[in-house]
């Protein structure tokens, strides 16, 4: 698996989202220009985003966009999964009915681990640490 830049931009984009105070709304502009990343790429991210109920939107001049929940509460797993969709190592893991050998194939049993290992681990860290961990080392600084 390999995460695209649609999902890494939706990281880095929550990651700073969650420095700011609840309910602050950010436009996509600003935080585009201000995380360097393409903003209609970021727009299209953005409804990813809102449509997994990580994110909402306000229209008008003071909109924009904010975390709707806790970003305690937002794990990396559901972000990558928001604009990436489910984290599946190899198809026969999720759709045993599509590999004719997956009875004796050595390799099912060690993707399945692997899958479930990676899914664990970004379900495991959240926005929150994530951000603190990030103004340390100056990313997201602003």
């Amino acid at each position: 698996m390999q995460l695209t830049k649609q999902g890494e931009y939706a990281l880095i984009a929550m990651m700073d989202l969650a420095k700011l105070p609840k309910g602050q709304v950010v436009p996509v502009k600003t935080l585009a220009e201000r995380l360097m990343l393409p903003e209609a790429f970021l727009a299209k991210i953005v409804q990813s985003l809102v449509k997994a109920g990580l994110v909402y939107t306000v229209k008008g001049p003071q909109g924009g966009v904010a975390l709707l929940k806790d970003p305690e509460k937002i794990t990396v797993l559901e972000v990558v999964e928001a604009v990436e969709g489910p984290v599946v190592l190899s198809q026969c893991i999720n759709h045993p009915d599509i590999c004719e050998k997956v009875e004796i194939c050595p390799l099912h049993d060690i993707w399945s681990k692997i899958q479930q290992k990676l899914i664990e681990e970004f379900s495991s860290h959240n926005l929150l640490v994530l951000s603190k961990k990030g103004q340390k080392s100056g990313f997201l600084a602003e």
